[in-house]
């Protein structure tokens, strides 16, 4: 970031820091077994590292778009706000800063910024936010008991579960998914914990922040900076760093919707970096985001498995809402959520086996069983949504305008 042009400073972090990563990684795999605790070191590091140099990008960005005449007062209070020139000591203040340095969540170096200056948490109330998010947690810790105890994972791979009927090991996924869950629900809740406990991701309300991102309103921010008694007065809230929304994952229709839900603030990264920044459709992006995720992960061939099928099934996803739900009337919309709804949570269960057994053999073994009903499905809603919608065409809206 001292050496390199501002102007590709973020293709080169990039390129450095995930080959760097593979190299770890390659070490892991056939030389040395590398611990877990230093590749979740590795893991934030390197999105925080890439994450900065995108924000140097950007900052470099806004300012040559400054010379405009017709830039609105936002984009300039945008430039002023997230304007970044870190020198070497405060990227590596920043890189190995140690809230969430293992656990995430992902927040800018802006966020960082504001954290160590003390900009904003004298004003807020850390714990009371942090006592409201942590309410739902014996629920958590008691379902993951409960369900670990019941539905272990490593009872897939055995031979009793070989020998039970088809139906048993697809209903089995069901409850080891759940227990999935509860785990990350847990870990992700902790995490955000100690960002509030440290003031971390508090801001004004009235800026409305966004998971990762942090402020959308900085010209409303400004303002408010100028006045001390209105930054003691305002209310905050720590969405910066608010990691997953449980809620939304449990009862979201769509797979994409549920995907923007869990772990919020990589999912940013992961748009602004990846999605955002490369050419090509929706689903080619989308292909190429989850492989960068899937790397990111590590290089378990179940995290690939998984992760590569998703986009299919999204696909299926938006066939179908163009082909058969934007033509429902209200009264029987809701049909076709409980159905997708279910679709929804069957396809999750089904591709969380790459992530739990990780290895390709033990999770292709697992899909085989139950006969790539995954696969086979969402292959086969796809094609037959293609089908029906070469022959009853595009749907218009009542403006008459293809959708």
């Amino acid at each position: 970031m001292q050496l390199v042009s501002h102007r590709y400073v973020h293709l080169v972090s990039f390129g450095f820091c995930f080959g760097y990563l593979a190299f770890v990684r390659l070490l892991d795999a056939f030389v040395h077994p590398v611990s877990p605790l230093l590749n979740l070191v590795q893991m934030l590091t390197s999105l925080r590292l890439v994450g900065l140099a995108f924000e140097v990008h950007n900052s470099w960005r806004l300012a040559r778009e400054a010379k405009r005449p017709d830039l609105s007062d936002e984009a300039r209070a945008e430039m002023t706000f997230t304007a970044v020139a870190p020198s070497a000591a405060d990227q590596l203040y920043y890189t190995f800063f140690y809230v969430g340095i293992m656990t995430g969540p992902y927040y800018t170096f802006v966020t960082y910024r504001h954290c160590v200056a003390g900009t904003f948490w004298p004003f807020a109330d850390c714990w009371r936010p942090a006592l409201r998010r942590a309410r739902l947690l014996p629920l958590y810790a008691a379902l993951f008991l409960l369900l670990g105890h019941l539905w272990a994972i490593e009872y897939v791979s055995s031979d009793a579960m070989a020998a039970r009927p088809v139906w048993y090991r697809v209903w089995y996924m069901y409850p080891v998914f759940a227990h999935f869950r509860m785990r990350m629900y847990i870990g992700f809740v902790l995490s955000e914990l100690a960002c509030m406990a440290h003031g971390l991701g508090a801001f004004p309300a009235a800026s409305e922040a966004r998971p990762g991102r942090g402020p959308t309103r900085h010209a409303a921010l400004l303002r408010l900076m100028e006045d001390p008694a209105a930054l003691a007065a305002a209310r905050y809230d720590f969405e910066t760093v608010h990691n997953i929304r449980e809620d939304r994952v449990e009862l979201d229709v769509t797979m994409t919707s549920v995907l923007k839900q869990w772990n919020t603030t990589v999912q940013y990264w992961l748009y602004t970096v990846v999605y955002r920044s490369v050419p090509g459709s929706k689903v080619v992006r989308a292909s190429l985001t989850m492989l960068v995720s899937a790397f990111w992960h590590g290089i378990r061939s179940g995290y690939y498995l998984s992760l590569l099928v998703c986009p299919l099934y999204m696909a299926v996803e938006d066939v179908w809402d163009r082909l058969l739900r934007r033509r429902l009337s209200p009264q029987r919309v809701w049909l076709y959520d409980a159905v997708t709804w279910l679709l929804r949570v069957s396809m999750f269960s089904y591709l969380s086996m790459g992530f739990l057994l990780l290895g390709a053999e033990p999770t292709l073994a697992y899909w085989r069983s139950v006969f790539w009903c995954g696969h086979a499905g969402g292959a086969a809603l796809y094609a037959v949504g293609l089908g029906l919608a070469w022959v009853f065409g595009p749907v218009r809206s009542q403006r008459g305008k293809v959708d």
